[in-house]
């Protein structure tokens, strides 16, 4: 089974948090799991692709990598499958605790998200968001710069995931430009220009495809 969601948006100035780290655990009857050399992969192939089209290759930031490990976690947890947090926490104001443009004059973020039951490659994931046209439009975005992605296995996950060994994938893209630097002696995390906090020019989430056949571990 396989659904997909993306979206992007544009906002200006915002504070940094530091990136933190993602672990393992068990919750109820679901264990959930990162996958390092999954991420590796989706990024390889995501990369392979803007290629063939004349795009440049995304970098890896840590801070989109750890938003998106954040919120895949999150989504394996809740089982709900949304660009939204569980909390309600707006998609782009995750990405930018981790991934923060103070000190920039601009700063851009898109995010596509993926599940598929029960272990899906890297290439089968990328050739989903290929599929949609709009989840191929954030992909191949010539403006991006950096990415990051993150990968969790779950078993009997919960909620949108139907209870299925779910492989769930999230990845931020970002961009970030115009360095115009920090205020010495300022407050931490504050900018030359003034922060704003408004809500992002961007598209709502498509709804999701049309559940795929479940791939089956041979």
């Amino acid at each position: 089974m396989g659904r997909f969601r993306n979206s992007a948006a544009l906002v200006v100035l915002v504070t940094v948090v530091a990136v933190g780290s993602a672990s393992a655990a068990t919750i109820g009857r679901s264990s959930v799991r990162t996958l390092g050399s999954f991420d590796a992969a989706v990024v390889a192939q995501v990369n392979a692709v803007r290629a063939q089209h004349g795009l440049r290759k995304l970098t890896l930031a840590p801070g989109l990598a750890a938003s998106a490990r954040v919120h895949s976690r999150e989504m394996a947890v809740s089982g709900v499958f949304e660009h939204d947090s569980p909390d309600g926490m707006q998609w782009w104001k995750r990405i930018r605790l981790w991934y923060g443009p103070v000190g920039y004059s601009s700063w851009s973020v898109g995010e596509t998200l993926a599940w598929r039951a029960p272990s899906p490659t890297a290439g089968q994931i990328v050739t989903m968001w290929l599929n949609s046209p709009e989840h191929r439009a954030i992909m191949l975005g010539a403006t991006w710069r950096e990415l990051g992605v993150s990968a969790v296995q779950s078993t009997a996950a919960p909620g949108d995931f139907d209870n299925l060994d779910a492989t769930i994938v999230t990845a931020d893209f970002g961009v970030r430009s115009g360095w115009v630097g920090v205020r010495r002696g300022g407050a931490a995390g504050s900018g030359l220009a003034r922060a704003r906090d408004r809500r992002p020019l961007s598209r709502r989430p498509p709804a999701p495809a049309a559940p795929e056949r479940p791939l089956r571990s041979a």
